[in-house]
């Protein structure tokens, strides 16, 4: 019998190509029945396009859910007798879900009322004080930010060094002048104002506040490119059709203890912002390693991030963002969700919790 000599024996080239390709395990084919989630989603965003069609009209809201309520009785039958037979009428659930979600997403009011008063004249309004946030200092590198307010046509009386703040105004009531009389008239309406003042007439302004000043109203501009992104839209989805400046030496302010939800919700916002700048200025931050330290850059990206306030977003800072497509780092997005609600599953699955719960508590969240 011979025996072996210990030499090892040269690969083959057959050996050789599977030690250094190894095959890769076989990857089963993409089924519905393995991703669940990706039927629905399918399914779901079928149904919201639908109402996007040409020929798409409103449906009343109890025709959906009667039809919801039919497609589940329909689908739990299904169930107990096979998967396979559920898979149809699941689909036609799912798409009538999107449809529903399509029907009852809320469309921001065109506000043609008071559009039709921003024909450049000075007006004074009466309104109630939304939200205020303190604008940065203007300078050649913190311009043109739509977020900032900074139109440049509102700051034609306004010293670019003087400390200006933005006021979201809820408008009751508004000055119609005629070549006879002037008087005012209710009207309902959101304006982003810029509030200019010097330190002696910096008025003390809080959120719920009723104020009267004299604005001249503009219509944010549109563009005509089509499929660019226009600002007017950006402005109306937060109930804000007109732009406008004063000067806070002709504001006049009347207390009144009502304070909204909103109020609140904004306060804190502008509270953590505060404090985030405030700590970029300490020296605690200070005395950081410079890899560590916190730079005005880096608080204006938390603060959008984190807070919604973008106005400490510099111009070049802004388009380094957007010409890498980055910008909607800066905005609450389905990304972001998805992040928060993969996180929120995750620590649910590590308490043990059972799969129905855990996305149950997911979803709520």
């Amino acid at each position: 019998m011979r025996q072996d000599s210990g030499v090892p024996r040269p690969e083959s080239d057959s050996q050789r190509e599977r030690r250094l390709w190894p095959r890769a395990a076989h990857v089963e084919p993409l089924r519905f029945r393995r991703a669940p989630l990706l039927f629905a989603a399918v399914f779901f965003a079928l149904g919201e396009s639908l109402t996007r069609l040409p020929s798409a009209t409103p449906r009343p809201t109890l025709l959906f859910v009667a039809a919801l309520v039919a497609l589940a009785a329909v689908t739990l039958l299904a169930l107990r007798s096979a998967l396979r037979l559920a898979l149809l009428p699941i689909a036609a659930l799912w798409i009538a879900a999107g449809l529903w979600s399509a029907q009852l997403e809320p469309a921001p009011a065109p506000q043609t009322a008071l559009l039709a008063y921003a024909d450049g004249l000075s007006r004074t309004v009466e309104a109630r004080v939304v939200r205020i946030r303190t604008l940065p200092p203007r300078t050649h590198d913190n311009n043109a930010d739509a977020e900032s307010v900074y139109d440049s046509d509102q700051w034609e009386e306004a010293d670019s060094t003087a400390p200006a703040t933005s006021l979201d105004l809820d408008l009751t009531a508004i000055e119609e002048v005629t070549p006879d009389t002037s008087r005012m008239v209710p009207i309902a309406g959101g304006v982003r104002a810029t509030l200019y003042a010097t330190a002696a007439t910096q008025p003390q302004l809080h959120c719920g506040d009723l104020v009267e000043v004299p604005l001249r109203l503009r219509a944010p501009e549109r563009y005509r490119d089509p499929g660019a992104w226009q600002y007017a839209d950006y402005l109306l989805d937060q109930g804000i059709a007109a732009t406008a400046s004063a000067s806070a030496s002709k504001l006049h302010v009347k207390p009144s203890p009502r304070a909204s939800l909103q109020c609140r919700i904004f306060a804190a916002q502008s509270w953590a912002a505060v404090r985030l700048l405030d700590y970029g200025r300490s020296t605690p931050n200070r005395r950081l390693p410079p890899l560590l330290r916190l730079s005005p850059d880096d608080i204006g990206m938390l603060n959008a991030m984190l807070f919604g306030d973008r106005t400490r977003l510099t111009h070049t800072l802004r388009l380094g963002f957007e010409r890498t497509g980055s910008f909607h780092l800066f905005v609450v997005s389905g990304m972001h969700i998805a992040v928060l609600a993969g996180l929120l599953f995750w620590i649910f699955r590590r308490l043990h919790l059972r799969d129905w719960l855990a996305t149950a508590l997911t979803l709520a969240l």
